[in-house]
């Protein structure tokens, strides 16, 4: 029976966070590119959506008040979920939604914002997609994976004719700051403070050898580009990466770095280049329930390089690991107060246009997917995200993910931003990561 009052409860600090920024900037929209092969049934996929979606309170809900110090989550039981079925015509179509769905802001009316949640199946013969877009405070790119691996199930088992169809009933997920530790959150704060002021005060804008950015700078389209590894490109990196004692996110995040500095041509500037890395805090949580729920349970944390041109490949992959175990150990997670100092702060900055983004660089890595190869004969075969990047995002933004043994690459610039072409981007990170598996060196 439904309730008389619909379940609410105030967003955490990083959600209320995302909800302002996206209120305020249209920034930070979450969406993904889940690409198929195999037999679908697209009536089966859609039903199998909306089941989903009615069952989890926090997806289900809308945002109040999103802009202001104290929003509220209202779950909505009796709206349907925005999905629907089209027929898949081209190879570029996927593309083109994604990039329309990355760029298109929640609605937010009368001081309310929602749905939070869209899909849209593009169905062919043997080739599909199924294209997501969530708001950030209701999910963070690992709470995306949780998301769809239980949609994709229920999919499997109603196509098997299985009579125990999961459908676990979440209700509005428990944010996750109230979780942490005071004094590691009060750490943080001084921290942020210290580190953001500098970058306020700093000379000029990193990543740029040119004159200051005029006022399109924080604004336009997110560009997006996509790059997928083969499993044997894969495999040699992951291998490389064995050998020199590091990891492949320490790899993608040199192959950033020097990827934007020779891109920018920067290769003299001393100037530290300001990478951002998110962080999986899941573990915060004691029981295996509260990390099966989708929420935002996740922080980042900045580290900062000089002359990365200069520097040997593996030695900054070693260098970048080092620096993010030792802030993240220590820090690494959302400062007390953040919202309170974040807002005004970024409010400001934004207005000076080169101050106005939270980095030069953005790193979010899922790691390995935690998903099935195939799902009823359905074959996941690549997956792209991104977020936009408007207003007071990363002025790049990498984000990686490895499915079915293929490490799938995402980059995402500003249309305005003509330092930098995504496509360019990407394929000089992707020359890095192949050629320092090689072991080859490169000028």
């Amino acid at each position: 029976m439904t309730p008389a009052i619909s379940p609410t409860r105030p967003l955490g600090c990083t959600e209320t966070f995302f909800a302002w920024a996206h209120a305020k900037f249209g920034a930070f929209t979450i969406a993904a590119a889940f690409r198929f092969a195999g037999p679908l049934n697209a009536d089966q996929m859609l039903n199998s959506i909306a089941a989903i979606f009615a069952s989890d309170q926090l997806l289900s809900s809308t945002i109040i008040s999103p802009a202001s110090f104290r929003p509220r989550f209202a779950h909505e039981p009796n709206v349907p979920p925005l999905v629907t079925i089209v027929a898949r015509n081209h190879d570029d179509q996927w593309r083109e939604t994604l990039t329309e769905y990355v760029n298109r802001p929640f609605d937010c009316k009368d001081d309310r914002c929602g749905p939070l949640f869209e899909a849209i199946i593009l169905a062919g013969d043997r080739q599909h997609e199924i294209i997501f877009r969530v708001h950030h405070s209701v999910c963070d790119g690992r709470g995306l994976m949780i998301l769809v691996d239980r949609i994709l199930r229920h999919y499997e088992c109603t196509i098997n004719g299985t009579d125990d169809v999961p459908l676990t009933v979440f209700e509005l997920s428990e944010p996750l700051c109230p979780k942490l530790s005071i004094r590691r959150r009060l750490l943080s704060t001084l921290r942020l403070i210290a580190a953001n002021t500098v970058d306020l005060f700093r000379r000029k804008p990193q990543l740029t050898n040119v004159e200051k950015p005029t006022a399109q700078k924080c604004s336009g389209l997110t560009l997006i580009s996509y790059l997928a590894l083969t499993e044997n490109e894969t495999k040699r990196l992951i291998q490389t990466c064995r050998q020199r004692e590091t990891t492949v996110n320490a790899a993608i995040a040199a192959a950033s770095l020097q990827a934007a500095a020779h891109v920018a041509g920067v290769a003299h500037s001393s100037f530290p280049i300001c990478i951002q890395s998110n962080l999986d805090l899941r573990s915060q949580f004691a029981t295996s329930k509260k990390a099966q729920n989708i929420g935002v349970y996740s922080f980042w944390e900045c580290t900062r390089h000089t002359s990365v041109l200069a520097q040997e490949f593996w030695q900054l992959a070693k260098d970048f690991r080092h620096a993010l175990a030792r802030t993240s150990q220590k820090y690494g997670v959302p400062p007390l107060g953040f919202c309170l100092f974040a807002k005004p702060f970024l409010s400001i900055a934004a207005k000076s246009q080169s101050t106005g983004r939270t980095s030069d660089l953005t790193l979010s890595n899922l790691g390995v997917a935690e998903l099935q190869p195939t799902y009823a004969g359905l074959q996941l075969q690549e997956l792209y995200f991104g977020t936009s990047q408007n207003g007071i995002g990363a002025r790049i933004g990498v984000m990686a993910v490895t499915v079915n043994s293929r490490l799938c690459l995402t980059s995402l610039t500003l249309s305005s931003d003509t330092g930098y072409s995504s496509a360019a981007f990407l394929e000089e990170l992707k020359r890095r990561l192949i050629h320092n598996s090689h072991r080859s060196n490169l000028p």
